[in-house]
């Protein structure tokens, strides 16, 4: 197998590439400590996207792009945290990685509370922070995988008709077939028939998979 090397040896092409394919943000103020966590991302496979400040990232990024935010902050203080609840607000929770310099317990659970991920302290070595960030990037590709996964689920049910829509948010919130039909004073065949086309329509193969649709899709509420 092809390797590549970083800051810890040898290293699977597969894998570099990979984690290339993960948008990685650096939130952080030009200077020697901004080129080391570039560096040290860099040599695990990430290529980061730089920005200066947060209102840079919050005014560049567009959320359905993706990705995780590593963000170097000198201290965790009130004004950080709203940083913090502003880029998770962008964000889907979970998707942040903070790097400081001063913080303590308190600190860093306040910030988890705001939605990050994970704190980590300086000084740091380049293996506690590759991993903190290779855990937030397995998030972010897991969160679009869904999002793109729902955005199918909704284009595929907005060409179904009106009482298709009616009876898979019917079937997807637990009802039988023998159920849906008194709700709707169809026969329970006339139901059958649309449960079928509706499975044709969403290129799925049973009930299980149909609801998962709809609950994608937006239709029911968990």
């Amino acid at each position: 197998m092809t390797t590549v090397a970083n800051a810890e040896g040898a290293m699977p092409a597969t894998a570099f590439a990979y984690r290339m394919q993960t948008a990685v943000h650096l939130i952080a103020e030009p200077s020697p400590t901004r080129e080391r966590l570039r560096a040290v991302l860099a040599a695990d496979g990430f290529g980061p996207l730089m920005y200066g400040n947060v209102e840079e990232f919050l005014s560049r990024h567009e959320p359905e792009s993706g990705g995780c935010v590593v963000l170097d902050l000198a201290r965790i203080t009130d004004t950080e945290l709203g940083w913090l609840t502003r880029l998770t607000s962008d964000l889907a929770r979970g998707l942040l990685v903070v790097v400081t310099a001063h913080t303590d317990v308190c600190g860093a659970v306040r910030a988890m509370q705001a939605g990050a991920a994970d704190v980590v302290p300086k000084p740091y070595t380049d293996e506690i922070l590759q991993n903190a960030v290779r855990q937030c990037a397995a998030r972010a590709r897991a969160s679009r995988h869904r999002w793109g996964q729902a955005q199918v689920a909704a284009h595929s049910v907005h060409t179904l008709t009106a009482r298709e829509r009616e009876i898979l948010a019917l079937l997807a919130a637990g009802h039988g077939t023998r159920q849906v039909a008194m709700r709707l004073c169809r026969s329970a065949k006339t139901i059958q028939k649309h449960t079928a086309n509706l499975m044709k329509k969403l290129d799925v193969h049973n009930r299980v998979d149909l609801v998962r649709r709809a609950i994608m899709a937006g239709l029911v509420d968990l």
